[in-house]
């Protein structure tokens, strides 16, 4: 699977949250899990369709990460040095934190 191993939220509005190339065995959650802003979900890693480790982050409208259409996410509540991107969608290119 594309996504490898991945976490897809159910938001009470109807969008999902999407969270993929997770670490293997790092899952936090189970299905049925209430998860809340904070909620340890998982570990960045490097499965399925990836070539080094990351967070594939993307909100999206619907379950079916095939058919499923992504939504734009606003960030608010930003530490200070990543205030570039408060009150605006995150683009390609941004970088949120080095190591």
């Amino acid at each position: 699977d594309a996504a490898g191993n991945y976490v897809l939220i159910r938001h009470a509005n109807g969008e999902h949250s999407l969270y993929a190339h997770l670490r293997q065995d790092s899952l936090k959650v189970t299905p049925g899990m209430e998860v809340k802003a904070g909620t340890p979900i998982a570990e960045a890693g490097s499965s399925g369709n990836s070539t080094e480790p990351h967070l594939h982050f993307q909100v999206i409208d619907g379950p079916d990460l095939n058919a499923a259409r992504g939504l734009p996410v606003e960030f608010t509540g930003l530490r200070d040095d990543w205030l570039s991107m408060q009150h605006r969608h995150l683009r390609a290119g941004d970088v949120i934190e080095q190591q």
